[in-house]
C-alpha cells in the first residue's frame, strides 16, 4: 500500500512540476512556501540542483535532505530578495491572511512568483457552487496529512476564480508574465500564474 501512495505522489509531483518547468533555472535559490511534505522542492531539486527551503505552519515534510522552516502563518523569517524563485502551489487558499503571505513572499523574492490554485469553474452560481463542493473535496483527499491541526487552529479553503486572484496579485503591485489553466481530472481545473514584482 506505501509503495503504491508513493507512486501516486511521484506521478502527481511530476505532472504538477512539468507545468512550469520552464521558469526554473538551474543552480537557484528556491522558497517552497507551504511545501507540505517537501516532495515538489525535491523533484525541483532533482531536474534543476536548485537550492531549496520548505517553509510551513506545520512539519510535515518527509524528505529529510530538505530544510525545513517553520513559521507563523504570516511573517517570513528570511531577509529581502533571499531568494530567486518563491513557490506558492496550492497554498494560497489555506492562508488566513493571504495578501499578508504574498506581501512577504514579495519581500523575500528576487526574481519570480509561481503560485498553482484550484479554481471554481462553471457559469451560473449553481454550477459554480458545486464546482466549488469538488474543489474542498480534492482538498481534502489531497491534503489529508496537514488537516490535522492542533486544537484552535483554523485551515480555510478560499478557492478564487481566476479574474479574482488577477486582481489580488494587481493590488499587491505583481505582475503577471505567464498564466495558464489545467487540469488534474475532469472535475478539477487549476491555474498557474508566474508573477514578478511591478
Amino acid at each position: 500500500m506505501r509503495k503504491l501512495i508513493e507512486k501516486k505522489i511521484k506521478k502527481r509531483t511530476e505532472k504538477i512540476v512539468n507545468t512550469f518547468d520552464k521558469f526554473i533555472n538551474r543552480d537557484e535559490r528556491i522558497l517552497d512556501i507551504g511545501a507540505g511534505g517537501g516532495w515538489i522542492g525535491k523533484e525541483i531539486q532533482n531536474r534543476k540542483a536548485a537550492s531549496i527551503t520548505l517553509l510551513d505552519v506545520m512539519n510535515f515534510n518527509q524528505i529529510p535532505d530538505l530544510k525545513l522552516t517553520l513559521y507563523d502563518g504570516e511573517n517570513f523569517p528570511f531577509l529581502a530578495n533571499t531568494f530567486d524563485t518563491s513557490l506558492l502551489i496550492f497554498t494560497l487558499h489555506h492562508c488566513l491572511n493571504p495578501l499578508k503571505v504574498l506581501k512577504e513572499t514579495k519581500r523575500v523574492t528576487r526574481e519570480k512568483i509561481i503560485i498553482i490554485e484550484d479554481v471554481p469553474r462553471g457559469s451560473g452560481r449553481a454550477l459554480s457552487f458545486i464546482n466549488k463542493i469538488f474543489l474542498y473535496l480534492w482538498d481534502i483527499i489531497c491534503n489529508l496529512p496537514s488537516l490535522i491541526k492542533p486544537p484552535g487552529e483554523n485551515i480555510t479553503f478560499g478557492f478564487k476564480s481566476v479574474s479574482q486572484w488577477q486582481r489580488i496579485f494587481s493590488d499587491s503591485q505583481l505582475k503577471i508574465i505567464f498564466q495558464k489553466e489545467f487540469q488534474s481530472n475532469k472535475l478539477i481545473h487549476h491555474a498557474l500564474f508566474v508573477v514578478k514584482k511591478c
